[in-house]
């Protein structure tokens, strides 16, 4: 689809901008916010890692963005693509919410790291604050909160 049409996410096909690292992650964990209306849809979701690229880093590394491209999560099951699908609905892949966000990553604030350990605060799991503090992978939670890790 071209970038002037809202783009559906398409499993294993949908890149977002990770500004703080420079380039794009590959995954539907990206924020509500970036999927909120058709325009945000357009401008921050890709189906190719090139588009996000180009996009968002046009100038300053465009090659550094998709040599470095982040693995994300896939927060649900697609329906089979090259398959008749109707009546198909697409389903959470995450059955347990709680035990899901105690696998992610969060920034233990006090030693500017992040960890996975299901040993973070409680508040963090909390509906208003887990969306800006539990993350899907080390890469995103040290790029949110501008930790050098690994």
């Amino acid at each position: 689809l071209p970038n002037d049409q809202a783009m559906p996410a398409v499993y294993n096909h949908t890149y977002y901008p990770l500004m703080e690292r420079g380039t794009c992650v590959n995954g539907t964990d990206y924020p509500d916010w970036m999927a909120i209306d058709d325009d945000y849809r357009r401008m921050y979701l890709f189906k190719d890692l090139e588009g996000c690229c180009q996009q968002w880093f046009s100038d300053f590394d465009v090659q550094g963005c998709v040599g470095s491209v982040v693995q994300g999560f896939y927060d649900y099951v697609p329906c089979v693509e090259n398959r008749d699908d109707s009546g198909c609905v697409e389903t959470s892949s995450v059955t347990n919410t709680t035990a899901h966000q105690l696998a992610m990553f969060y920034p233990r604030l006090g030693s500017n790291t992040c960890g996975n350990d299901g040993d973070m605060p409680s508040w963090m799991l909390s509906a208003d604050y887990a969306e800006y503090y539990l993350y899907s992978t080390m890469t995103q939670c040290c790029a949110a909160f501008g930790f050098g890790c690994g």
